[in-house]
């Protein structure tokens, strides 16, 4: 079996600026991989380049196999369709429907039976405890329970194998960013899926079973 995600030689350049050179990453089913570094050290830049919004100067990347880079932008959309949740700072939820249309969205645009993307939505909103949510407006969330659904809707699709998740908790206070990260971190491992979770809360970091750090344009 393929590792959810693999790296070789990443480089990010935007113009004569480097922001990451010689970036390998091996990331296994089950782990979860903290990315960290400061601001400007092409954190969310790299994480584009994961997802396949955006191509590295050079190197590889390898979502179970599936080559992201050296391909067409319809082969990386598919991909990150099929293989990829995101998670990022800020929810983006839709106030015009409830939690549980919320996190089915993608999957009822992509085609699926109202009624089927529905359940799968109820059962991440489970995964993740806030099935008691389904029927809530969103403007009725709290922060924590707004970035959980977000995390459900990460995860509602059975297929995807990494987790990507940008800063996360960091529109969180500290109890709730605790008890995301244990969150992420325990349906990785229960789920047997990757994650990379950028971020520069140090309690996320030690949530995680491994710290790759950006500095310098180099990983140290």
């Amino acid at each position: 079996m393929q590792p959810p995600l693999t790296v070789e030689g990443i480089e990010i350049a935007y113009g004569d600026q480097v922001l990451v050179k010689g970036f390998g990453l091996h990331v296994d089913a089950g782990e979860s991989v903290a990315l960290m570094g400061p601001s400007g050290s092409g954190k969310t830049s790299l994480l584009h380049c994961l997802v396949g919004l955006s191509r590295p100067a050079a190197g590889e990347i390898r979502i179970a196999g599936n080559p992201m880079t050296g391909v067409s932008a319809a082969r990386r959309a598919d991909a990150r369709r099929g293989l990829i949740g995101t998670a990022y700072q800020t929810p983006d939820l839709l106030a015009e429907v409830n939690v549980a249309e919320n996190v089915a969205i993608t999957l009822l645009f992509e085609g699926a039976a109202r009624e089927d993307a529905l359940a799968a939505a109820r059962r991440s909103l489970a995964a993740v405890g806030v099935e008691h949510l389904a029927e809530r407006g969103v403007a009725n969330l709290s922060g924590g329970e707004a970035q959980r659904v977000s995390l459900a809707r990460a995860l509602v699709r059975e297929s995807m194998c990494l987790l990507v998740a940008d800063e996360p908790t960091a529109s969180l206070d500290g109890t709730n960013a605790v008890r995301l990260s244990d969150l992420m971190t325990g349906m990785v491992r229960e789920r047997g899926i990757g994650a990379v979770i950028a971020t520069h809360d140090q309690r996320v970091a030690d949530r995680c079973d491994r710290v790759v750090e950006l500095r310098d344009v180099t990983v140290r």
